[in-house]
C-alpha cells in the first residue's frame, strides 16, 4: 500500500476529532509537514546508490587516500586478472575442517573447487581478488 495513502488516512483519523472541535494552525502545519515528510522519505530512501570513485573522496581526504592507496582494502575487491591474483592457482590444495578445496585454472579463470551449501563439493569461479 502506497505510504502517502497510509499516512493520509492515519492523519485523517488523528484530525477528524480535532477539526470537529476547531483546530489552531500552528498545530496543523505540525501535521500536514510530518505527513509530508512521510510521504517523500520512502521517495528519497528508493534512490539508487552509486558509487562516486576515489577522486570524489580525495578532494577532502587527501591524507587518508593515500595511506589507503595499495592497501590490501584497496587492492580487495579488483576484478580477476592474472597480475591482481596473487595466490597459487596452480593445482594447489588446502585442508580446513576436513575439507579439501583445490585451486586451479580453467582456460583464462580462476576457480576453487570447494564444499557447496549443499555439502558436495562444486566448483566456483573467482570473481575479486
Amino acid at each position: 500500500m502506497n505510504h502517502c495513502f497510509v499516512s493520509a488516512m492515519i492523519t485523517q483519523s488523528f484530525l477528524r476529532p480535532w477539526l470537529a472541535n476547531g483546530i489552531d494552525i500552528p498545530q496543523m502545519k505540525t501535521i500536514l509537514l510530518a505527513l509530508l515528510f512521510v510521504c517523500v522519505t520512502p521517495v528519497l530512501a528508493s534512490a539508487p546508490a552509486h558509487y562516486t570513485g576515489r577522486e570524489s573522496c580525495a578532494e577532502c581526504h587527501e591524507e587518508e587516500v593515500a595511506q589507503w592507496s595499495g592497501s590490501h582494502h584497496d587492492l580487495a575487491m579488483q576484478e580477476v586478472t592474472p597480475e591482481t591474483v596473487l595466490g597459487n592457482f596452480d593445482d594447489a590444495s588446502l585442508g580446513h575442517y576436513g575439507i579439501s578445496s583445490r585451486f586451479f585454472r580453467s582456460g583464462d579463470r580462476f576457480m576453487v573447487r570447494t564444499e557447496g551449501p549443499d555439502g558436495k563439493l562444486q566448483d566456483y569461479e573467482i570473481a575479486y581478488t
